[in-house]
């Protein structure tokens, strides 16, 4: 009975953690959907670094941002995807392609500027502020691709 809660209580935590990412993204996609999208990035972040006190926790607002900027991107890679294939045949696989380069890019860059910090401790959030730029960056990009 006991393990039932504990299994009940961690499906609750992650219903609520999918339902606050949801909320976040809802919220971004908004911004970004303004005038200014750039101005978006970092405001989940930089509210909640507000109150953080120590590198776990400000790699937890990085992170909190990060997942909520890539929380959309699956269904505006496929919008994109498909407005573009109506365009040419080949440009979904253009699109694909240059998304699994950006990824690689992405990924050492942002472990190449966090291995970069003197700072062992803070390491980790110098490179989740790297991914959330370069995933805000690129989620904004696919918004407006060929418009």
């Amino acid at each position: 009975m006991r393990f039932i809660a504990l299994v009940a209580f961690g499906l609750t935590l992650a219903t609520t953690a999918q339902a606050d990412r949801a909320e976040d993204a809802q919220a971004l996609m908004d911004c970004a959907a303004g005038d200014d999208p750039q101005a978006c990035i970092g405001t989940i972040a930089n509210a909640c670094l507000e109150t953080a006190t120590n590198p776990e926790a400000e790699l937890a607002c990085y992170e909190r941002e990060t997942a909520a900027w890539r929380y959309p991107a699956e269904g505006i890679f496929v919008a994109q995807a498909e407005r573009l294939s109506a365009i040419a045949d080949d440009l979904p696989d253009f699109l694909e392609k240059s998304q699994e380069g950006w990824e690689d890019y992405a990924y050492n860059h942002c472990a190449m500027i966090g291995f970069s910090e003197p700072d062992i401790a803070r390491q980790p959030v110098i490179e989740a502020n790297c991914a959330l730029q370069m995933n805000a960056d690129r989620i904004i990009e696919l918004m407006y691709l060929g418009q």
